[in-house]
């Protein structure tokens, strides 16, 4: 069935549905090189944690880090850039796509139903022990 333009009624999405954070693309390029999280943290003068981090989709690539990556890989910097924004973007869709929630939560989904400890910090609570997720909302 089409509309009276001639495209289709039911909605197409042209975009995929599932955002992949550019710290598997990193992975898998360092894995084809045969280079360590480490190694990659010394040669672009980043804390092993800030690579570690990027890798597992929990923190972006800024500009700054694309211009070490392609010094050190030598992937030019426009690529990590747009697999930021590629992910980023899908992510809020996917977000929209679910009902309206905040594109933070389908790109974080993962760290915020991790494991929590019990107990507080700052008065929160702190990762580990427990195994409910934190409940993001307040309650009073």
């Amino acid at each position: 069935m089409t509309t009276d333009r001639g495209m289709p009624s039911s909605p197409v999405r042209p975009w995929p549905d599932v955002a992949i954070a550019p710290g598997e693309t990193l992975a898998e390029t360092l894995e084809a090189l045969g280079m360590s999280q480490a190694e990659l943290a010394r040669r672009t003068a980043r804390p092993v944690q800030a690579i570690n981090e990027i890798v597992h989709g929990k923190k972006a690539i800024t500009a700054a880090t694309a211009l070490a990556l392609e010094q050190a890989l030598g992937v030019p910097a426009h690529v990590w850039m747009h697999l930021e924004a590629d992910y980023r973007l899908t992510a809020a869709r996917v977000a929209r796509d679910r009902g309206g929630g905040h594109a933070r939560h389908a790109i974080r989904r993962d760290v915020l139903n991790a494991p929590v400890r019990s107990g507080t910090q700052h008065g929160r609570r702190t990762a580990a022990t427990n195994t409910r997720p934190i409940n993001r909302r307040r309650t009073r």
